[in-house]
């Protein structure tokens, strides 16, 4: 059977929306235009300096109780997932902001309210998604599936369209590809 592990923010989890809303409604603070957005650094998508962006960035999600558990679910993500859990043995495997006293436990609670058909037991912290033992990953960023796909024959890495890859090409290696919704993912498996 193969393994698919999936990434959570950006992936499962509308971190980026979530996190849009609360600066441009809470702080007023306008996003950039999107054909601007080149970077995974949301510190960078605001038309506020880097420094400012990066004080708020670290309140909400190093201070802000609540902040990791009440993001929507990623439109499509939900029946698609569950087909993936009903096929496949699938994982979790999603990059914790180790500095905050929230981020581990909501993003387990986010699973446990968002995903209950989903086995809590097979997810993953980490910021090496490489390391994991798995035939493929579902991501949204670049250097996760390029490590990942560079480490071992047969992996393949599905790159997950996001704000700030949409202009990019997919990275110049075999067994990866480019998916704009949750709906594309199935060609790949």
């Amino acid at each position: 059977m193969k393994k698919v592990a999936v990434d959570m923010d950006g992936v499962l989890a509308d971190f980026h929306r979530s996190a849009i809303e609360i600066i441009t409604k809470q702080y007023k603070i306008p996003l950039k235009p999107e054909e601007e957005i080149i970077t995974w650094e949301m510190e960078y998508w605001f038309d506020a300096s880097y420094e400012i962006m990066h004080d708020i960035f670290q309140t909400l999600m190093k201070e802000r109780d609540g902040f990791w558990r009440l993001f929507p679910v990623v439109k499509g993500a939900l029946w698609e997932f569950k087909r993936l859990v009903d096929f496949y043995e699938t994982y979790i495997v999603t990059s914790p902001f180790w500095d905050s006293e929230f981020c581990l436990k909501e993003k387990a609670q986010w699973v446990e309210k968002n995903l209950p058909f989903f086995d809590i037991r097979n997810f993953i912290m980490t910021n090496k998604k490489h390391i994991i033992d798995a035939d493929i990953l579902i991501d949204d960023s670049e250097k996760n599936i390029r490590e990942f796909v560079s480490v071992g024959k047969g992996r393949t890495g599905i790159l997950m369209n996001n704000h700030f890859n949409f202009n990019r090409n997919v990275p110049d290696i075999n067994m990866v590809s480019k998916v704009s919704s949750w709906n594309e993912i199935k060609d790949y498996l």
